[in-house]
């Protein structure tokens, strides 16, 4: 909590020239103008062979060293 002592101050402020903006014509569109979205192409991929599970998850098999 600020004590009643302590008053806010605030920083002071800087002055900014902003430049002139510029005059542009304004120009008018007809929705003809405007192109239309593609439509998206569709494409289905090969079916492939089922692999069996030995094949597609082989697991080295060196961590499994007997005990004595």
């Amino acid at each position: 909590m600020l004590s009643e002592k302590s008053k806010f101050v605030p920083s002071p402020m800087e002055m900014q020239n902003l430049i002139k903006p510029e005059m542009k014509q304004i120009i008018k569109h007809n929705c003809d103008e405007i192109t239309s979205a593609l439509i998206p192409q569709y494409f289905d991929p090969p079916i492939e062979q089922p692999q069996r599970a030995e094949i597609a998850y082989y697991r080295c098999q060196t961590d499994q060293v007997p005990a004595y």
